[in-house]
């Protein structure tokens, strides 16, 4: 079989169907990576209280990608990578407390935990691409299925 399908003569064409969401509720449908890093790392960015730099938005969606895949671990095996971020975000922001970084770090995982939780993908890398307007663009590859 080439890559077009066969379909039986006589028989009606197939159309995609509608993504429904796996369970209802809060849950929402998985949709682009970019977006959900985007509402996860909300209360990271209503932090900044300007327009992030390139390198700043970089740092940031790096250290979320890193907790939405931790996010989608046993809550069990999560201490060790959450204590191993927290150190990361701490020495790069010395003007927050260490509880300080500790609560915007449990609040972001339980944003990707609670919103997307029947999403298993992972995050592979993240790049922010400066455009020609001065805004940036969130690219993010993922594995797995949504």
């Amino acid at each position: 079989m080439g890559a077009k399908s066969r379909q039986k003569t006589g028989s009606k064409p197939t159309r995609p169907r509608a993504h429904r969401p796996a369970a209802l509720g809060s849950v929402r449908a998985p949709g682009k990576m970019s977006e959900q890093l985007g509402d996860a790392a909300k209360p990271w960015l209503d932090r900044l209280g300007g327009v992030p730099g390139r390198g700043e938005l970089e740092f940031i969606y790096s250290v979320v990608g890193a907790l939405w895949n931790v996010s989608r671990l046993p809550v069990d095996d999560r201490a060790t990578n959450l204590a191993m971020i927290e150190g990361s975000v701490s020495s790069a922001l010395p003007g927050l407390s260490s509880a300080e970084v500790s609560g915007l770090v449990r609040e972001i995982l339980a944003r990707a935990s609670r919103l997307y939780v029947a999403d298993r993908r992972l995050v592979a890398k993240v790049s922010v691409m400066e455009m020609k307007n001065g805004l940036c663009h969130i690219v993010v590859a993922s594995l797995g299925n949504e």
